[in-house]
């Protein structure tokens, strides 16, 4: 429900500025908290009205850690690329 009506990516903007990769850290966020390890956390925080709160706190640590997995997956890739390095990983 969060990713489809939008509130996710709204949040991802917020983080990231509008920048190009905002659409891949919505999608990841998302996966997250559908992950079976995640629920009984999620279904918690929806139930106290801080899961807006955990979303924006998740994608601020995704954007801004450099040893985040979103990190690792996407913005070292595009880093690396905008260096001129050729990357054998995609």
């Amino acid at each position: 429900m969060l990713f489809e009506n939008g509130t996710i990516t709204d949040i991802c903007v917020k983080v990231t500025g509008g920048a190009a990769l905002t659409e891949d850290l919505a999608q990841e966020i998302a996966i997250e908290l559908l992950s079976d390890g995640k629920r009984k956390k999620v279904d918690e925080l929806n139930e106290s009205g801080m899961l807006l709160a955990y979303i924006h706190g998740m994608a601020r640590n995704q954007w801004n850690s450099k040893t985040s997995p979103f990190y690792r997956k996407y913005k070292m890739y595009n880093n690396l690329k905008k260096e001129g390095y050729e990357t054998d990983f995609k």
